[in-house]
């Protein structure tokens, strides 16, 4: 797959500060994150399932979707993915922050006390920030288009 957005839009994310400046034969990226054109295959099966189906999700209804997303600039927090809008307002949106909990992989920061309170930190700056944060590990995360539904 590859991207589908109009020039419109591309010259709105450079506008609104998301992107410096494109190229059709390249792949988007910014300061807050990549902005998702296509896939690669991961190691991880939840992971890999989440981010194709988010990327159908977001192509299907124009929305933008960034990984890597860096939700606050004074702050190195990232959230896996973003789902952004660009259509409904003069202005980006995001719509919500979608988090993969690594909790069952042997080398996950998740899994540590120091971890879990970076976790708890960011998760609350999210909601100060008033962001939707959705939270899947790799037993719910079959449940995502039921969370986007009750989010969007």
């Amino acid at each position: 797959m590859s991207q589908r957005f109009t020039i419109e839009q591309l010259d709105k994310l450079k506008k609104d500060g998301f992107i410096r400046d494109y190229s059709l034969n390249k792949p988007l990226s910014s300061k807050t994150g990549k902005i998702v054109a296509k896939h690669f295959k991961r190691k991880n099966q939840a992971k890999n399932w989440l981010s194709l189906n988010l990327f159908a999700f977001c192509q299907e209804r124009a929305l933008i979707l960034m990984e890597e997303y860096r939700f606050c600039l004074d702050r190195k927090f990232r959230s896996d993915w973003a789902i952004l809008d660009t259509l409904a307002q003069s202005e980006t949106k995001v719509l919500c922050l979608i988090e993969y909990e690594g909790l069952f992989s042997p080398k996950s920061g998740h899994t540590s006390i120091r971890g879990i309170h970076r976790d708890i930190e960011k998760y609350e700056l999210a909601q100060k920030l008033g962001l939707k944060v959705i939270r899947l590990t790799a037993l719910n995360y079959k449940e995502l288009f039921r969370k986007l539904n009750d989010v969007l």
